[in-house]
């Protein structure tokens, strides 16, 4: 595979991610826009803490939030990778508006990852396709300009499961360890990686069962084991002890945040709808591309392990609040499925018309999908981008 200026597509695709970086960054919240007082506010102080103490700022970060009643209904304290990654940030710059900076160089590489796993693992057109139709997605460019860790966790979930995926198209040892290592960040950034664990442990051993891998009993064990259980020792190191995990985990279960309960309420379907209302060209090319697997016979497993995992993804899902924020890295295979099914539309009897159109076509969906970020989260301060807010913007509901 060949990366660089002779990749013309990848050319074209940097192209569009440094305009649409720079676009979001010249539309950042202004200061007095950023909420202090909610998750904003909290990751900062927290980002603050850890550049000021060090290591030694996780103790702290524990004990308050254990210890202070109010913090109680604040995010995680044991998201450490990410405080690290505020701290680093804020050094530079101690000021909130950092924290949106790391959420775009993260929107940024995660536009890289896309392209580059998509391309291995399919061709440049689809991962020309599927990248720009992913990072011009709403909220993906929205959490970009946010002081929040939505857009570092998609990169990891979208390296996790594109890691995977190259793994099982091609078995190298240096491909599993790349799987092992970037799962084993993830943990650590956000405590809800752990909930695909199971998903890549069974699917991993469905293709041990079945032959249909090299991979071995043994390996399966570094690769889908270790991982977890090292981290989970992790937590317990950083924490201070297991007593102070089960105090965290007692307060998550116990403590009910009515913002997150009431707003998250909704069917297990919540999320089609949103993305749907977000971006109806891709879900109709998405929905339509699920019946076209058999003509894609050499891409066939790829696919199907995309289609599992989001359907694996929706099931879980249901049992959390229901907010897409949570929930977009899953556009991903979305935008595949919706690439496969472009390019198999036949416009025109005329080959030029023919090879032009799907560029056509994603050029006017990521405009679209721009227009609404700007009216969304420009123009409307949109925060939490919750399904009663989606919907109002359209208009679907009288507010």
């Amino acid at each position: 595979m060949t990366l660089g200026f002779k990749d013309k597509h990848f050319v074209s695709f940097l192209i569009i991610l440094v305009c649409i970086s720079i676009f979001i960054f010249k539309n950042f919240p202004k200061p007095e826009q950023y909420y202090m007082t909610a998750d904003e506010g909290m990751y900062f102080k927290r980002s603050m803490i850890i550049n000021e103490m060090g290591l030694n700022g996780f103790s702290k970060i524990t004990n308050d939030f254990i210890s202070i009643e109010q913090q109680h209904y604040t995010p995680n304290p044991c998201r450490y990778l990410y405080y690290m990654c505020g701290a680093l940030f804020v050094g530079l710059s101690p000021t909130i508006d950092s924290l949106s900076i790391l959420s775009l160089f993260c929107f940024f590489i995660t536009g890289l990852i896309l392209y580059i796993y998509i391309k291995k693992l399919e061709n440049e057109k689809i991962a020309f396709f599927a990248s720009t139709l992913a990072i011009t997605f709403p909220i993906s460019m929205g959490m970009a300009g946010r002081a929040l860790m939505d857009s570092g966790n998609t990169l990891f979930c979208v390296w996790v499961l594109l890691s995977y995926a190259l793994a099982i198209k091609e078995p190298n040892r240096n491909n599993w360890i790349v799987f092992a290592i970037v799962s084993f960040i993830s943990f650590f950034y956000k405590e809800s990686n752990f909930f695909v664990v199971p998903f890549f442990a069974l699917f991993s051993f469905y293709l041990i069962y079945t032959k249909k891998t090299q991979l071995t009993y043994r390996s399966f064990f570094y690769f889908h084991v270790l991982p977890p259980v090292i981290a989970i020792v992790g937590y317990i190191l950083f924490v201070g002890g297991i007593e102070k995990i089960n105090q965290v985990i007692h307060i998550m279960e116990t403590t009910r945040i009515e913002y997150v309960f009431y707003w998250g309420k909704g069917p297990w379907y919540q999320y089609l709808i949103e993305f749907s209302i977000l971006s109806l060209a891709t879900m109709i090319l998405f929905f339509s591309g699920i019946f076209d697997l058999k003509k894609h016979p050499k891409q066939k497993h790829f696919l199907l392990l995309l289609l599992t995992f989001f359907v694996f993804s929706l099931i879980v899902y249901t049992f959390i609040p229901k907010n897409i924020r949570f929930f977009y890295n899953c556009f991903i295979v979305c935008t595949l499925f919706a690439s496969h099914k472009l390019l198999s539309i036949k416009f025109s009897s005329n080959t030029k018309i023919q090879n032009v159109f799907p560029y056509i076509f994603v050029t006017i969906i990521g405009i679209s999908h721009c227009l609404i970020y700007y009216n969304l989260f420009k123009i409307n301060n949109m925060y939490d981008p919750t399904f009663f807010e989606i919907v109002k913007y359209f208009n679907f509901i009288p507010a």
